[in-house]
């Protein structure tokens, strides 16, 4: 979805017209959006999470931030104004959750952050069960012998680099379970 003349980038635009186009149309481009769009914003904004949570001060005042940061915010409005389910809300809850980690830089976290609470709105079991399997307090055991017990990554009360995010997301009041 970038779109490259003469070695010029243009970015920025092409992200702000998918939005507006996405705004103003809704389902008539959903499938297209689905198919062609989401994967590169997401396979882009894998690559960067990796060079970005190793990157330094400086870091913030490159292009590449300032890109990462706007595609995440257009990849959460995406999401919501399609209303995406299943895999695909899957995979971007996982892009957005690798920029929960504390070695991002703040500006990438608090985007990060904000596409949670805008999904606990559309998603909010998906999203309880992403977030406890990067950090949980406590064990959960199911109401009842017929449900099977949930396999979470994380270990109860274990502190790691997305503990304090995920607190925080939990204390703002917009996450009822999580």
């Amino acid at each position: 979805m970038l779109i490259v003349r003469s070695d010029i980038l243009y970015p920025y635009q092409a992200l702000e017209v998918l939005s507006v186009m996405v705004c103003m149309s809704g389902d008539f481009l959903k499938q297209r959006v689905v198919k062609d769009v989401l994967p590169v914003i997401r396979t882009f904004l894998d690559k960067q999470s990796q060079i970005s949570l190793q990157a330094g001060q400086a870091y913030l005042y490159t292009v590449s931030c300032r890109l990462q940061q706007q595609a995440l915010q257009v990849l959460g409005s995406l999401t919501v104004q399609l209303g995406l389910s299943g895999n695909c809300l899957d995979s971007i809850l996982g892009v957005c959750a690798s920029y929960l980690s504390t070695r991002q830089p703040k500006p990438l976290q608090q985007v990060s952050m904000e596409i949670c609470t805008q999904l606990a709105a559309i998603a909010s079991d998906e999203l309880w069960l992403r977030l406890n399997d990067l950090y949980r307090e406590e064990d959960y055991t199911p109401p009842h012998p017929i449900f099977s017990p949930v396999k979470f990554h994380s270990k109860v009360g274990c502190q790691n680099e997305f503990t304090d995010n995920i607190l925080r997301l939990r204390k703002s009041g917009n996450f009822e379970g999580t």
